[in-house]
């Protein structure tokens, strides 16, 4: 049973994977193999995922685009590379890989953010929309990403409004 207050945003990001990943505990007692995590993800899995979060490889009209940071249609081809760039070498990821992968995911749907605020968007537009994320996680994540976005917006302003005191400056001076 889920816990209606809410979940951390590791504990969201793990039920996510669980629930598109393959348990694997079995294959691992009959055939010996030793790793962490009950839990692999394959390439199909992500892909599925993929397909399930609005924004991702549909288009959907109400992902942040007052952010102007939207960048162009995620096509299943994108998925693919950024699944072969964390797998290395393997056909399924852990859940650290799966993490670096919608970080790649994030960046790519986000491409004039940086990292951290991709990340924030991503999880909380796109992610945690999933119907089994606590709405209090979801809300969580919404108030971090505004935190983010006002700190992002905030940030570039004052950078834009230097550089705009600098070219005045300049041309003062040269007179």
């Amino acid at each position: 049973k889920q816990n209606k207050a809410g979940m951390s945003q590791d504990a969201a990001l793990r039920r996510v994977f669980q629930e598109y990943s393959t348990n694997v505990s079995a294959f691992k007692q009959e055939h010996g193999v030793k790793c962490k995590s009950n839990y692999r993800m394959s390439r199909k899995e992500f892909l599925d995922l993929q397909y399930e979060l609005p924004g991702v490889l549909k288009p959907q009209g109400g992902v942040v685009d007052e952010t102007c940071c939207i960048g162009a249609q995620i096509t299943v081809n994108d998925v693919d590379i950024i699944f072969n760039s964390v797998c290395s070498h393997e056909v399924t990821i852990n859940f650290l890989q799966f993490c670096k992968a919608l970080v790649a995911l994030s960046m790519k749907l986000y491409p004039r953010s940086d990292a951290s605020l991709s990340f924030a968007l991503f999880l909380s537009e796109i992610l945690y929309a999933l119907p089994f994320v606590p709405v209090n996680t979801r809300a969580r994540a919404h108030a971090r990403a505004a935190e983010l976005l006002a700190t992002h917006t905030l940030h570039h302003e004052s950078q834009r409004k230097s550089r705009l005191g600098l070219l005045s400056d300049s041309g003062a001076s040269g007179e």
